[in-house]
Order: C-alpha cells, then sequence, then structure tokens
C-alpha cells in the first residue's frame, strides 16, 4: 500500500537515519505553542474532521467516581459517522493499514470499521508536560538503540528524530503510577469458539510516571496473580523493565509457581519466545505492543499520516465481553469505535545477523497519546503474518490514556487473542493515590502469595 506522508517540518529532514539527533532550542519553541508540551501537532487538518487540540479534559460522566471498577463511556450519545466495509474500502486504504483491510477482505461480512467524530482527549500532569518540554533539549539515546539517559519523567523525545527516539517515547509513555487491574485473556479458534486462557489480578508500578522519582531506574513493575482456571490458580509472576538497558541488561521476570513452591528467574521471556502468561497466545515481545529491548531490529520513521484507528472504545474495552464479538478467527466489530487520528508510522526490519520469526514490522503510533494502538507483521518470506489492534481510552478520574487491551491475530493460524481485556464481570480497572510497599513488586513477595 502506498503512503502518502505529511511529516512535520521538524522531522522531514530526519527520518530516515538512525543515529542520535539533539533537539535545538529553537525547534524546542514548537513545544507548547504549535505542539503540545509532549509533541503532538495542535492544530486540525485541512478539512476539519481532525479538530485542533484544546487540552479540554473529559467530563467524569454523571455517576462516577474513583472507586468505580471500570470505565464508563463519556460519549453516549455519539453515532458512528460512516462505515467502511469491504465493499467501499479502497476509497479510504490510504488511511488504512493492512491488517484492515485483510480483515475485512477476509470477513466481508462481520468486520467493518465504523468512523466516530474524532475527539481529541488526550490530558496529562502538569509535571508530565513540562517534563517533556525539558527533554527535548537533555533526553539522549543510549547505544543509539538500547535506553535513555537524562530524562525527567516525561517523554523522552517529543519531537523524535530517529526510529529508536519514536519507539522509546512508546516505551516510556506515560501511564498512571499505581493502577490495580484484574482481566482475562481469552483465544478464539478457528471455529469461532472461545477458550479461557486465564485470568488474572495485577499491580502496576510505573516509577518513571510517577512525580517523586526522578532517579529510578525502572520504567515499570508489575506484580501478577492468576485466578482462573483453577489449574493455574496461585501461579505469579514479577515483571521489571528499565530505562536503560545497556546499564541494567535484560527485563526481569520472576514467576512462582505453586505446584514446586519455588520462584524461579525466566529470562527466555523476551524477544520472538512465545508469552507462557498468555498461553503462547503472544510473544514475547508484543505485551503491550513493544516490550523489552529493541536490539534485533533496525527502527526507521516513515513519517506521520491520518488512519482509522482505535480511540476512545470505553464500551468495547469494558463492558463487551469476548463471547458477544468471538467469530472464526477474528471479532465483530459493532461496538467498536474508530477515529481518524494522526499517526507516527514507525517500520522495524532485522538488524544483520539477528533471527526473529517477525522480520519486519510496522507500527501505528498516536501522536496525541504516544500509544501503539496498532502494528502489522511479516515473516521471513515477506508474508503477513501477525497483527495486533489495541483500543485505547482516556481516563476522566486522573489524566491517562489507557491501552489495557491487546488483540492479537495470527494469520497463519486464524486465530485471534484478546489480552488483559477487561468485560468479564470480574474485571476491573482502578487507579491508587498512592503506591503499594515497594516490595510488593519485587520476587522476594512471589513466595508471600502462594496459597497452595
Amino acid at each position: 500500500m502506498k503512503m502518502k506522508s505529511i511529516l512535520t517540518a521538524a522531522v522531514m529532514a530526519a527520518v530516515s537515519f538512525n543515529a542520535a539527533a539533539a533537539v535545538s532550542e529553537e525547534e524546542a519553541k514548537q513545544l507548547g505553542t504549535t505542539l503540545t508540551p509532549w509533541g503532538a501537532e495542535k492544530a486540525g487538518n485541512a478539512d476539519g474532521s481532525i479538530p485542533a487540540y484544546t487540552g479540554s479534559p473529559v467530563t467524569p460522566p454523571p455517576g462516577t467516581s474513583k472507586s468505580d471498577r471500570k470505565l464508563v463511556n463519556p460519549f453516549p450519545d455519539d453515532k458512528p459517522l460512516f462505515r467502511i466495509t469491504n465493499a467501499n474500502k479502497d476509497k479510504y486504504k490510504d488511511k488504512l493499514s493492512e491488517s484492515q483491510m485483510y480483515l475485512m477482505e477476509k470477513y466481508p461480512d462481520t468486520f467493518f470499521i465504523d468512523v466516530y467524530t474524532t475527539r481529541r482527549t488526550a490530558a496529562f500532569p502538569k509535571y508530565w508536560q513540562d517534563g517533556s518540554i525539558y527533554n527535548a533539549t537533555h533526553a539522549k539515546m543510549v547505544q543509539e538503540k538500547e535506553g535513555v539517559e537524562g530524562a525527567h519523567s516525561g517523554i523522552p523525545f517529543p519531537i523524535p528524530k530517529t526510529g529508536p527516539e519514536l519507539g522509546w517515547n512508546t516505551l516510556m509513555r506515560f501511564r498512571y503510577p499505581y493502577v490495580d487491574t484484574s482481566f482475562t485473556a481469552e483465544l478464539i479458534d478457528t471455529s469461532g469458539r472461545v477458550n479461557l486462557i486465564n485470568r488474572s489480578d495485577s499491580y502496576f508500578y510505573h516509577p518513571f510516571s510517577a512525580p517523586d522519582q526522578p532517579d529510578t531506574p525502572f520504567t515499570a513493575r508489575q506484580f501478577l496473580r492468576l485466578v482462573a482456571p483453577a489449574r493455574q490458580n496461585g501461579i505469579a509472576v514479577v515483571t521489571w523493565n528499565y530505562i536503560n538497558y545497556a546499564k541494567s541488561g535484560d527485563p526481569k521476570v520472576w514467576i512462582y509457581n505453586p505446584g514446586q513452591r519455588r520462584v524461579r528467574l525466566a529470562p527466555e521471556v523476551s524477544y520472538d519466545t512465545p508469552n507462557a502468561t498468555y498461553g503462547g497466545s503472544d510473544l514475547g515481545d508484543e505485551s503491550d505492543t513493544i516490550y523489552g529491548r529493541m536490539d534485533r531490529y533496525d527502527f526507521k520513521i516513515l513519517g506521520k499520516k491520518e488512519m482509522y484507528v482505535p480511540a476512545n472504545d470505553y464500551d468495547f474495552q469494558f463492558h463487551t465481553t469476548v463471547a458477544e464479538v468471538a467469530m472464526p478467527g477474528h471479532f465483530k466489530t459493532d461496538k467498536f469505535r474508530w477515529e481518524l487520528r494522526r499517526v507516527w508510522v514507525l517500520e522495524a526490519t532485522l538488524a544483520p545477523g539477528k533471527r526473529h520469526v517477525v522480520a519486519r514490522k510496522r507500527w501505528y503510533t498516536d501522536e496525541d497519546t504516544w500509544n501503539q494502538v496498532m502494528w502489522d507483521g511479516y515473516d521471513a518470506s515477506g508474508k503477513f503474518y501477525r497483527s495486533m489492534i489495541s483500543p485505547q481510552t482516556q481516563g476522566y478520574q486522573h489524566p491517562n490514556s489507557y491501552t489495557p487491551a491487546a488483540i492479537v491475530f495470527d494469520h497463519s493460524r486464524n486465530t485471534v487473542a484478546f489480552l488483559s481485556h477487561m468485560g468479564c464481570d470480574e474485571c476491573m480497572l482502578r487507579t491508587r493515590d498512592t503506591a503499594l510497599p515497594e516490595n510488593t513488586t519485587t520476587p522476594d513477595n512471589l513466595l508471600q502469595q502462594g496459597i497452595r
């Protein structure tokens, strides 16, 4: 598919190389003026289908509170503007990914795209915005793509010049510092049957996003405990992700197995190793759309373009069960919301001497949130192989853009996995005002959580 790039002047001259490039003081003056403090274009597009960014926060729906288990759609009266189907997709193909085109062609009666009014709902704390402006002239890449140094809490490269900078913006994007979740992982097989992989309770701690952790080496620390099905009840996992892998080494994953009654370090949870926590339905580096070290690929920014991407998907993420939308090899999209957004397009190709079952990957990153909302993956022969769609919603009790759910398609097997989905009755997302004790996200705490 031919892509019409709409690059901004700030990146046009620099997208084709991977060397570190500092942002000048003059360029940085765009932040907070023509750009948001974290780097999105404030202006709308030419025909107004993408509005100007105003910074107006989302108003909490009537009757909601911080104690709610799930976010409620603050735009219940919005209706689709139009629908893109297999019959008319060519009219919109310059704004669609290969995965969207492929799914409409393969499932013409049930996979479609309902386009809604674009609502630029992104909002972040003031300290994060200030940190992003600071980082523009101070943050630096480590060893080309191994990490970041010199960054305060904020987007490290709000005016990215290289592929690794864009990738690290997603790895270090704002995520609310303290979050409790309960979610499911479910697989739809080729017959359309829903198979529960597991349900888990989790605590996410994001030190780099916190206002009081200036010297943290971590982007994220997580404690997760499986509670269903019964055969997995009691398995617990702690993960650590770093800001600088050249200094800290690989991401750390510790697993407690109640049958063995011991904690073990699991160094194999990386790259293209199937993720055991999700029954092998995704790969180690597909968690949260991008995960861990970036050293197996060379990265290149292809530009910025307008695309129909998932946005403000409150009803789908929090109030729709997988069983309601399950179809053989895909899912029905009548409860799914798509909006026209500007996205960065990042392409990764295998670095010389490296291997990975996904030899080439193309990510689509929302400029307003730095969430990677979709990606397409290809195998070594160039065949379209895997893809992901990651719906996003904006918090209204606390400023944060959530992407808890990830929908992973294995096109070679005609299966689709819903990971971290929150539509079940027991599922929930709840932000905390303060962190849990530091030892909550340590391997020492895993043994204390064992129940059998």
